[in-house]
């Protein structure tokens, strides 16, 4: 009797066995335009191709500005910002990037560099 409920025991699946198999969510890199920012709420909207995304915000999420390490008080709409999301929406790092390197608009036309091989 002993001996089965010992065998019993030792297959049993251990805690959290059952998402074993299933890989973690990976962050995802998104880019877009920086809408709205609510500290408040610790949100920041960010327009990207994909539609409107909401972002949380906490005490470690990094921004990242051109030359420094910034704060989420450096966050205002209108900025270009590449950023890391979490699989619940929550940014791990948020990129301000240079105006230049905003993606351009529909339409818009792409001149070369000087030098550029055709």
């Amino acid at each position: 009797m002993l001996a089965a409920v010992l065998a019993a025991l030792s297959l049993a699946a251990p805690p959290g066995a059952a998402d074993a198999g299933k890989p973690a969510p990976r962050p995802r890199t998104v880019a877009g335009t920086v809408a709205e920012v609510s500290l408040a709420r610790a949100r920041l909207g960010l327009d990207a191709p994909e539609g409107r995304l909401v972002l949380s915000l906490d005490r470690n999420t990094l921004v990242l500005l051109a030359s420094r390490q910034g704060t989420v008080l450096d966050l205002s709409p209108g900025l270009p910002a590449r950023a890391s999301v979490g699989p619940n929406g929550e940014a791990y790092w948020i990129e301000i990037l240079p105006k230049e390197a905003a993606t351009p608009s529909p339409g818009a036309t792409v001149k070369p560099s000087p030098g550029a091989s055709p």
